[in-house]
């Protein structure tokens, strides 16, 4: 896994759809995952009790991530639910979900999307969706 390489203090992850558009500049506390598009999703059949960042940019400091244990490999697709996968286990080891700002990256929603199937999309997102749902019991 390239995070295991990495030689930075800070992990950032960006879906295959994102430019770059400036250079960075954060200083931000340690104590925390970071996202970007923090929003109300109550159109999903299910409710967790915060609103987390979708997963198209991640920043971790590097021991939060490693702590957390990674990304869980058992999502077909990480970006349809592995956002809230890490935001559930950032809570609840006690760490803070903020919001990423600002933001010099742009995202090009559903970019990738296009590339694939729609029916393997849909048929993925449904698996991942009911194994969400059973491992955080939502």
């Amino acid at each position: 896994m390239g995070a295991e390489l990495a030689i930075g203090d800070w992990l950032c992850f960006l879906d295959s759809d994102t430019l770059c558009i400036g250079t960075p500049e954060w200083d931000f506390p340690r104590d925390g995952i970071y996202g970007t598009d923090i929003e109300d999703r109550s159109y999903l059949n299910f409710k967790v009790n915060f609103d987390w960042p979708e997963g198209w940019i991640f920043l971790f400091p590097r021991e939060v991530f490693f702590d957390m244990g990674k990304f869980d490999e058992n999502f077909v697709f990480a970006c349809c639910f592995g956002d809230l996968d890490m935001s559930l286990t950032a809570k609840k080891l006690g760490y803070e979900v903020r919001e990423l700002t600002p933001l010099p990256f742009g995202h090009r929603r559903l970019a990738t999307k296009t590339i694939i199937d729609p029916n393997h999309w849909s048929s993925n997102r449904a698996k991942d969706m009911a194994y969400i749902k059973e491992k955080w019991n939502i």
